[in-house]
């Protein structure tokens, strides 16, 4: 079952007024996560999982598998024509990598101290 824009709209202002003095941390503990927003998670699965195969997938690690091989068809094009790209491109392209993963860092780092703040309140 696939919901209209409106809908999804107007359960995500719903899920959020219903959960909005809970933490990430809260929220996503796997002995206490709220039912309703752990059947959320299973029907999203569902709905992505049919995208890709129409059976969708029976286990998570099946799931990790198929979406990794196909993240390695799509970007093995790409990584041939970086290898056959001079040195000096080579190294900028090395940098920006390196620029989206200290970015990433920052924000695990900004979470987990919003997590340190609220855990001392």
């Amino acid at each position: 079952m696939f919901l209209s824009q409106k809908e999804s709209r107007d359960r995500a202002i719903i899920f959020a007024h219903e959960w909005a003095d809970s933490s990430l941390a809260d929220l996503y503990d796997p002995n206490a996560m709220p039912k309703k927003l752990l059947d959320a998670h299973k029907a999203l699965d569902a709905a992505v999982d049919s995208c890709y195969r129409p059976a969708g997938f029976k286990t998570d690690l099946e799931r990790l598998k198929f979406l990794l091989e196909l993240y390695r068809k799509y970007t093995e094009p790409l990584i041939q024509a970086v290898k056959k790209t001079t040195r000096k491109k080579r190294y900028d392209i090395f940098l920006l990598l390196l620029l989206d993963i200290s970015m990433l860092g920052e924000l695990l780092l900004q979470e987990t101290l919003c997590q340190r703040k609220n855990w001392l309140q």
